[in-house]
């Protein structure tokens, strides 16, 4: 199924279609197992699955700190993975992304940076194998931050 976001001239001419693509996504969450290689001492990773129009799109790792942002909402979740996977047609150039992101310097930068290169890669790959675009759904993002228009997308936590 193509998984089509409107585009900002047909959200700026239509404003039931903002509520409408927002009400497209749900995000599940739960506390992963794996706390190895966190951003902080402060962080939590949390896997999560990322649902349009009722389809899994993609399951994802993402991180935050609890204790001074509270627990994840969907739309920071689906913007991590929409900005990741935007990342990597960006810079489709391995060499690129090392330089840009600074992961150049030693072995073990360059390992790190090869680590989030291929999670951006990954992000890529199954959001546009599900018919989506992670620059689209950031543009979405971008345009209801813009606008002033607050983003509830259904968010459950599971145990």
């Amino acid at each position: 199924m193509k998984h089509n976001i409107p585009t900002t001239e047909e959200l700026e001419s239509n404003e039931a279609l903002v509520g409408q693509t927002i009400a497209r996504f749900k995000v599940e969450y739960r506390e992963s197992d794996n706390q190895k290689d966190l951003f902080t001492l402060h962080h939590v990773r949390y896997a999560s699955k990322i649902y349009m129009d009722g389809e899994l799109l993609i399951e994802a790792d993402y991180q935050c700190n609890p204790d001074a942002c509270g627990l994840p909402e969907g739309k920071d979740i689906i913007r991590s993975v929409a900005e990741d996977a935007d990342t990597y047609t960006q810079y489709g150039d391995m060499a690129d992304f090392l330089e840009d992101f600074g992961y150049c310097d030693n072995a073990a930068s360059v390992r790190a940076g090869m680590k989030a290169y291929e999670g951006c890669k990954r992000a890529h790959e199954t959001i546009s194998k599900n018919g989506a675009s992670g620059s689209d759904i950031r543009n979405f993002l971008d345009f209801c931050e813009n606008e002033g228009i607050d983003i509830e997308i259904e968010t459950n936590e599971l145990d």
